[in-house]
């Protein structure tokens, strides 16, 4: 009887010991506009904390700003359903030893904090995000993935390990389930028009929603004037020349993938055609 106790007794602590470990407090609600949703929290509000292994969605006019223990910064926009998905915090350096986020719908801005660039990982349904020091804005948008950088350096690889890696300020790739990354692309160079890109990248077309701290500058890769030609170099560039995109930007090009085909959109939806988009 005494051993059996004993049993129950070493058991009992595993699973507390378990659950603590499970919701240990990474982060903190900033703001919330409109419905955004943490499975362990609840409806989320000011002031109310995050744990790892958390679920968080934002229902489609939803917007949820959120500050981690190491100083990151992470924006959620319409639409959006994450998973704070492992992390690892050391109190002692202020930094996560391990920061993985496995996102898998809707529009995301990610500004690193204080930890090593080798601590973040950010999984999508097409590939890997591995950062350095970065602010960058995602969006998944019929079964693709679009990044685009906007400091520091963000490399992105696909479920077949064909990687990218954005270096440049505004620039941005698309990444298809098929397991294809497109070479990276300025606004001005890719084939998408404006209209384009405000529905993959909403989070820097329009940032008056979003808090004064959690605002990065934009200006270059959003006004109009990044869209008018100019002289840059020849088709020949692989990375800049051209649109870099062959056919990812259009549904033709990925089998298996057809108009209107995406979990994150919301339902509905009903967006204008646009030049060699996905919704052609």
């Amino acid at each position: 009887m005494k051993h059996k106790l004993l049993l129950l007794l070493l058991f009992t602590g595993f699973s507390l010991a378990g659950n603590s470990a499970s919701a240990q407090t990474i982060g903190t609600t900033v703001k919330t506009d409109d419905t955004v949703r943490g499975s362990k929290a609840g409806k989320l509000s000011k002031g109310m904390k995050v744990v790892a292994n958390e679920r968080i969605s934002a229902n489609a006019s939803g917007l949820g700003h959120f500050v981690f223990n190491d100083g990151t910064k992470m924006v959620v926009g319409p639409g959006t359903r994450l998973k704070l998905d492992e992390a690892i915090y050391n109190p002692n350096r202020s930094s996560f030893k391990k920061f993985a986020i496995d996102s898998s719908a809707g529009a995301l801005r990610f500004i690193s904090g204080d930890s090593r660039s080798a601590s973040y990982e950010i999984e999508t349904p097409t590939g890997t995000l591995g950062v350095r020091g970065t602010a960058f804005d995602l969006r998944h948008y019929r079964g693709r993935t679009y990044v685009m950088l906007v400091s520091g350096e963000v490399t992105f690889c696909t479920r077949l390990n064909r990687c990218e890696t954005l270096r440049r300020k505004c620039s941005f790739v698309v990444a298809s389930p098929t397991g294809r990354v497109s070479d990276p692309v300025l606004p001005r160079n890719s084939q998408f028009e404006k209209r384009d890109l405000e529905r993959y990248f909403p989070l820097v077309f329009d940032q008056s929603p979003i808090l004064p701290d959690f605002r990065l500058n934009v200006t270059k890769c959003a006004t109009a004037a990044t869209f008018t030609p100019i002289d840059e170099p020849s088709s020949g560039d692989a990375n800049f020349g051209g649109d870099g995109f062959g056919d990812i930007g259009t549904d033709t090009g990925d089998i298996g993938i057809s108009p209107g085909d995406d979990p994150g959109d919301d339902p509905g939806e009903n967006d204008p055609p646009g030049r060699g988009g996905p919704n052609q």
